[in-house]
């Protein structure tokens, strides 16, 4: 019998559930999370959304530096080049992308990208849990610290298939099923997924058939996800990347 670790027994003890659920459409299982021993720098792991005020600066003409305002399409228009797609990506990408486009214009196109103000971040959390609605995204949220600002899952919670969509950079989320059970015994604690800004977090009801029709249902009633997001799904088990 699996050895719960300490810090999942309050987990446990709000979100274990009882039952079987029937069998559900296959979705790849959600990225894991970078191990927490393995400390990374902001610009590495922030990634830029709608609404932040972005400082542009070019190492070898700081006079030239600006404050750029991410655009509710997730782009900005900047110096030289025009619009450039910016959310979804990380700061340092974001760097490393303008220095290449900027050497067509600039002799020295060394450039930074730094995070000046953030907006107002949240992931969304719904279905079979306790309070569905948005959660302010405070530093490092993974899915079960999530589930429990929710006031954690119903009887009736499908806990096999716990539905992850995620915004991708051409518009279309993607899908990820999460097996609680795993992270719940401490078999699979790495399924236990960081959180980003817009991620939509939904727990389907036990027994459903058709998830992603489920999800799909559920979404377009209940959540307010018309945010500058767009979470069409097919209800099948393919997932549009």
């Amino acid at each position: 019998m699996p050895v719960l670790r300490p810090a999942l027994l309050a987990t446990v003890a709000v979100l274990a559930l009882g039952g079987c659920a029937s069998p559900l459409p296959t979705l790849p299982v959600a990225p894991p999370r970078p191990p927490a021993a393995v400390p990374t720098e902001a610009g590495a792991t922030y990634r830029i959304v709608a609404g932040d005020q972005l400082m542009l600066r070019f190492d070898y003409q700081p006079d030239q530096a600006q404050t750029i305002q991410v655009a509710p399409d997730g782009g900005a228009t900047l110096p030289w080049i025009g619009w450039q797609m910016l959310a979804g990506r990380t700061l340092d990408e974001v760097s490393r992308d303008l220095t290449q486009r900027y050497a067509s214009v600039l002799k020295r196109p060394d450039t930074s990208v730094n995070l000046a103000t953030g907006s107002a971040q949240r992931v969304f959390v719904g279905g079979e849990v306790g309070r569905s609605g948005a959660i302010p995204l405070n530093g490092r949220v993974t899915v079960t610290q999530a589930l429990l600002l929710a006031e954690g899952l119903r009887e009736t919670a499908a806990t096999d298939h716990i539905v992850l969509l995620r915004p991708e950079a051409g518009g279309a989320p993607a899908a990820y099923a999460i097996d609680l059970r795993g992270v719940l015994d401490g078999s699979a604690p790495e399924a236990d997924v960081v959180l980003r800004a817009d991620d939509v977090l939904v727990v389907p009801r036990s027994g459903v058939a058709n998830v992603n029709l489920w999800v799909d249902q559920y979404i377009r009633k209940n959540l307010p996800v018309s945010l500058g997001l767009n979470y069409n799904l097919n209800p099948s088990t393919k997932v549009t990347k």
